[in-house]
């Protein structure tokens, strides 16, 4: 079965993840560091944080900024830890539509609704199958309306904006998080990154990371217990404020470091299949959701179909597919048709766009190392099935 997506692991791989369980520390050691110093060299961030999910990254850089907040503004399509991050802090929400012609979050709807209500919002926006969204555009709406931004770029590690900056700059955004989820750019197993270009933030997702004690340099408020003779007392550690542990292992930052460095070839290979996979089916005139640009990341590749309930539903064609061993899934459920957040009075009709892109969307597979007779098997499989071919 060709899935919609895996990791690819080589033998440097193992033999970095090999080199710490040989050493002297599994977590809290040196190789955290040297991942987010290589992380903040590749995007160009000043600084980086890395955590155990993409979700913990997610809840730590909404938490880092929570007194600045009332509300958070959510693309209906996105996976749901978007959204719970306003659950997991208490904060009230709503879901911003998509664009009529992609899954990108609306930039008009997300003006429309923080112009509507005179709470504090922050807009939770993602790169949805690895192609950024129009972040200039959105920055001239977040300065305009005091809106701050975090990217939600668990699909974008490798891509570009279209000023040549590496997503993850913060150039037009507060913070940015990171998946490295095995199906993701890189991976750490499971795992996760912020980056920001503010210091005071960074030094707050660090506390945050670890049950909310003190690290880096961070000086101490109980003095008399935390110096003897104008030394600062090396047991002693303070904790600030309600933390988490969102740590992530030497073990993965090992695995995370290595991948990193093959990074350009990855998205290389995702970028001559996704071209590949446009020639054939422009000439099959089969459409698809995103226009992938040289600059994406190619995390996902997604078909466009009119499913006709007399003909062919969408659990027809995907049994169809995995009859001739080619795999496929749906990228995403809107959030707001969940019925967790249906019964607190969200409503799918509200986001008719988002709804239109759900009963039409299709993953098909796309991954490092998907070899070309693969990549025939996927197309001559679609075409048949959705062209009748």
């Amino acid at each position: 079965m060709i899935g919609y997506g895996r990791q690819y692991i080589d033998d440097q791989d193992i033999q970095a993840v090999c080199d710490v369980l040989n050493s002297t520390n599994l977590t809290q050691g040196a190789e955290v560091e040297l991942f987010e110093n290589a992380i903040c060299d590749y995007t160009g961030a000043k600084y980086a944080v890395v955590v155990s999910s993409g979700t913990a990254a997610l809840h730590l850089a909404a938490a880092s900024i929570s007194n600045e907040f009332e509300r958070l503004i959510c693309p209906a399509i996105s996976f749901v830890a978007s959204a719970n991050i306003s659950q997991y802090l208490g904060k009230d929400i709503v879901f911003a539509d998509v664009s009529s012609n992609s899954p990108h979050i609306s930039l008009d709807h997300v003006d429309h609704l923080a112009r509507s209500s005179d709470v504090r919002n922050v807009v939770v926006v993602n790169h949805m199958a690895g192609m950024p969204c129009d972040m200039e555009h959105l920055s001239r709406i977040a300065n305009k309306l005091d809106l701050t931004v975090i990217e939600d770029a668990a699909h974008a590690l490798g891509a570009s904006y279209v000023n040549g900056g590496k997503v993850g700059n913060c150039a037009f955004s507060r913070l940015t998080i990171f998946s490295f989820h095995p199906v993701k750019s890189i991976t750490t197993g499971e795992g996760g990154c912020i980056t920001t270009n503010d210091e005071q933030l960074y030094r707050r997702l660090v506390r945050l990371r670890s049950h909310g004690i003190t690290k880096l340099n961070d000086e101490f408020l109980n003095q008399s217990e935390s110096v003897t003779n104008s030394r600062n007392n090396q047991w002693y550690y303070e904790m600030r404020e309600l933390g988490f542990n969102y740590r992530l292992t030497d073990i993965q930052s090992a695995l995370g470091r290595s991948q990193l460095k093959k990074l350009d070839s990855f998205i290389k290979w995702r970028q001559d299949i996704s071209d590949h996979y446009d020639n054939e089916f422009d000439r099959a005139g089969i459409d698809r959701w995103v226009n992938h640009a040289k600059s994406s990341a190619n995390h996902l590749y997604i078909l466009k179909t009119e499913f006709d309930h007399d003909k062919m539903t969408r659990v027809n064609l995907i049994d169809s597919l995995r009859a001739d061993g080619v795999g496929a899934q749906v990228h995403y459920i809107p959030i707001n048709m969940h019925p967790y957040y249906v019964s607190k009075g969200f409503d799918v009709k509200d986001t008719p766009n988002a709804l239109t892109y759900y009963r039409t969307c299709l993953s098909i597979p796309i991954f490092y190392k998907l070899e070309p007779d693969q990549q025939s098997t996927v197309i001559r499989s679609i075409r048949r099935h959705i062209s009748f071919e």
